[in-house]
């Protein structure tokens, strides 16, 4: 037994390890938008954790959200929260107890693009952004893989048989 299994086993708890294919977790895209003071940048880092979690199974998704991101400011933290929250959701997955702690600017109406650029309709943002203030189409956080791998029919189960052969 290995020093980390008999740490792990004196606590009476197990150790699992998710394979994330090295996607970037919501914490770590909060790293990314505190070092990067280039907004368009950030934004495209929100379309990134939102392809990262659209494109990996259950127990990676759990990977990717649990831990929490720390604060940088009120709307990208809504943003963060917005999407993990939208695509749990989607994928029938509760939201990790930070994601409702995150409140954005309910009355508000930010998008991290840029300042003065025309909204997209309320029912095209998805409903846990809209609620923290933050007006992304839906359409908007659909990265080209992501959009690639729908239209050629990848999906998990086939990445999976095909990697049983």
């Amino acid at each position: 037994m290995s020093t980390v299994e008999a740490l792990v086993a004196a606590t009476g708890a197990r150790l699992l390890i998710v394979d994330t294919g090295r996607r970037a977790s919501a914490a770590d895209t909060a790293e990314t938008l505190r070092r990067d003071l280039d907004d368009a940048h950030r934004a495209q880092a929100l379309v990134q954790l939102s392809s990262n979690l659209k494109s990996v199974g259950p127990l990676a998704k759990a990977a990717l959200t649990t831990d929490p991101p720390l604060p940088l400011a009120p709307t990208w933290d809504a943003a963060i929260a917005g999407i993990v929250e939208h695509e749990l959701t989607r994928s029938g997955l509760p939201s990790p107890a930070w994601v409702s702690d995150v409140q954005g600017l309910p009355d508000g109406r930010w998008d991290p693009w840029t300042a003065g650029r025309l909204l997209p309709d309320a029912d095209r943002v998805p409903e846990p952004l809209r609620r923290r203030g933050v007006w992304i189409d839906e359409a908007e956080l659909v990265s080209a893989c992501a959009a690639t791998r729908r239209r050629s029919g990848w999906n998990e189960r086939m990445l999976f048989e095909a990697s049983a052969s």
